[in-house]
């Protein structure tokens, strides 16, 4: 009868031998990759509230104003968190946007309440409130003007 040379039991794998490693890498990778999708669909929806249309009119009238150019400065930028929400069904729609915006001078929040009708926005509120704690701007009661 033949006899067979024992080499014992086979040799585990690296992930076998190293099990612990294994599992929290694993579970380590899943965590990043949540993380990273939900921080790219909360960048995404900021992103649409910061290119929306009433965003961009809020904007554009706050920068128009002489109050504001004084606080803030000519040129306004959106910062990154809008918040709010933006609902458009065809020509009609409503916002409601909180829009913190910057400029050479200094910052400051720009609060809309906008609907629209037949293609175009109509704020019913438009308001900037500055950092700097001077009195909020009613952006549809002053008088819009450009500074020289």
């Amino acid at each position: 009868m033949a006899t067979y040379p024992s080499f014992g039991p086979p040799r585990k794998s690296w992930f076998q031998r190293h099990l612990g490693l294994t599992i929290a890498g694993g579970c380590t990778a899943l965590l990043l990759a949540v993380v990273l999708f939900v921080t790219m669909m909360v960048l995404l929806v900021f992103g649409l509230l910061r290119k929306s249309d009433a965003a961009k009119l809020a904007i554009a009238r706050a920068e128009s104003n002489v109050t504001v150019q004084r606080h803030i400065g000519r040129k306004l930028e959106a910062g990154l968190f809008v918040s709010g929400n933006v609902k458009i069904n065809g020509p009609s729609g409503h916002a409601e946007l909180q829009i913190p915006v910057h400029g050479e001078k200094g910052k400051g929040t720009i609060y809309a309440v906008a609907d629209k009708r037949a293609g175009l926005w109509i704020f019913s509120n438009l308001e900037v409130a500055f950092d700097d704690g001077a009195p909020r701007v009613d952006l549809l009661q002053e008088p819009r003007e450009v500074v020289q």
